[in-house]
Protein backbone atom coordinates (compact mmCIF):
# COMPACT_ATOMS: atom_id res chain seq x y z
CA UNK A 1 0.00 0.00 0.00
CA UNK A 2 1.47 3.38 -0.97
CA UNK A 3 2.20 6.00 1.65
CA UNK A 4 0.73 9.46 1.00
CA UNK A 5 2.72 12.23 2.66
CA UNK A 6 1.66 15.86 2.29
CA UNK A 7 4.10 18.04 0.37
CA UNK A 8 4.50 21.80 0.60
CA UNK A 9 5.58 24.36 -1.99
CA UNK A 10 8.51 26.43 -0.75
CA UNK A 11 11.39 28.43 -2.15
CA UNK A 12 14.78 26.75 -1.78
CA UNK A 13 18.06 27.31 -3.63
CA UNK A 14 16.43 30.08 -5.67
CA UNK A 15 13.38 28.20 -6.98
CA UNK A 16 9.96 27.11 -5.80
CA UNK A 17 10.13 23.39 -5.12
CA UNK A 18 8.12 20.50 -3.71
CA UNK A 19 9.30 19.93 -0.14
CA UNK A 20 8.44 17.82 2.87
CA UNK A 21 8.79 18.44 6.60
CA UNK A 22 9.67 15.69 9.02
CA UNK A 23 11.23 14.93 12.38
CA UNK A 24 14.58 13.16 12.81
CA UNK A 25 15.80 11.02 15.70
CA UNK A 26 19.59 10.71 15.88
CA UNK A 27 20.96 8.41 18.57
CA UNK A 28 19.95 9.44 22.07
CA UNK A 29 19.59 13.15 21.19
CA UNK A 30 16.15 14.81 21.10
CA UNK A 31 14.25 14.82 17.81
CA UNK A 32 14.69 17.82 15.52
CA UNK A 33 12.59 19.11 12.64
CA UNK A 34 13.85 19.39 9.10
CA UNK A 35 12.56 20.25 5.64
CA UNK A 36 13.84 18.63 2.49
CA UNK A 37 13.51 19.13 -1.26
CA UNK A 38 11.82 16.24 -3.01
CA UNK A 39 14.20 15.07 -5.73
CA UNK A 40 13.26 11.63 -6.99
CA UNK A 41 16.48 11.41 -9.02
CA UNK A 42 18.82 11.84 -6.04
CA UNK A 43 19.97 8.59 -4.42
CA UNK A 44 20.72 10.29 -1.08
CA UNK A 45 18.62 11.74 1.74
CA UNK A 46 20.38 15.01 2.56
CA UNK A 47 19.82 17.48 5.41
CA UNK A 48 21.16 21.00 5.02
CA UNK A 49 24.11 22.17 7.06
CA UNK A 50 22.06 25.10 8.40
CA UNK A 51 19.49 22.65 9.83
CA UNK A 52 22.07 20.37 11.44
CA UNK A 53 23.92 23.34 12.99
CA UNK A 54 20.85 23.96 15.18
CA UNK A 55 21.35 20.56 16.82
CA UNK A 56 24.10 19.08 18.99
CA UNK A 57 25.05 16.50 16.36
CA UNK A 58 28.82 16.57 15.72
CA UNK A 59 28.67 16.30 11.93
CA UNK A 60 32.05 17.88 11.07
CA UNK A 61 33.97 14.81 12.26
CA UNK A 62 31.76 12.38 10.29
CA UNK A 63 33.23 10.58 7.26
CA UNK A 64 32.92 12.24 3.87
CA UNK A 65 31.08 10.23 1.23
CA UNK A 66 33.21 9.53 -1.85
CA UNK A 67 30.67 11.25 -4.16
CA UNK A 68 29.70 14.91 -4.22
CA UNK A 69 26.20 15.98 -5.28
CA UNK A 70 25.05 18.87 -7.48
CA UNK A 71 21.84 20.44 -6.21
CA UNK A 72 20.48 23.73 -7.48
CA UNK A 73 23.79 24.53 -9.15
CA UNK A 74 25.73 24.02 -5.91
CA UNK A 75 28.23 21.22 -5.31
CA UNK A 76 27.73 19.62 -1.89
CA UNK A 77 30.13 17.45 0.07
CA UNK A 78 28.20 14.73 1.89
CA UNK A 79 28.90 13.87 5.54
CA UNK A 80 27.44 10.53 6.66
CA UNK A 81 25.17 10.70 9.72
CA UNK A 82 24.51 6.97 9.84
CA UNK A 83 21.01 5.54 10.11
CA UNK A 84 18.42 7.84 11.67
CA UNK A 85 14.74 7.40 12.40
CA UNK A 86 12.48 9.65 10.30
CA UNK A 87 8.93 10.63 11.32
CA UNK A 88 6.37 11.89 8.79
CA UNK A 89 2.65 12.64 9.00
CA UNK A 90 0.59 11.11 6.24
CA UNK A 91 -2.47 12.68 4.61
CA UNK A 92 -4.63 11.25 7.43
CA UNK A 93 -2.35 12.83 10.12
CA UNK A 94 -1.03 9.42 11.22
CA UNK A 95 2.68 9.21 12.07
CA UNK A 96 4.78 7.12 9.71
CA UNK A 97 8.28 6.19 10.80
CA UNK A 98 11.18 4.39 9.18
CA UNK A 99 14.95 4.21 9.44
CA UNK A 100 17.14 5.63 6.70
CA UNK A 101 20.76 6.68 6.22
CA UNK A 102 21.08 10.47 6.26
CA UNK A 103 23.78 12.81 5.00
CA UNK A 104 24.60 16.45 5.72
CA UNK A 105 25.17 18.58 2.63
CA UNK A 106 28.18 20.81 3.37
Amino acid sequence: MPIKINLIKAKSLGYERDMVTFSVKYGSLPNFYASAIIDTGCPFCIISESTIQKTRIPYKDKPVHHKQVWLGGILFELRELDECELFFRDHEKKIITFKHKLYVGV
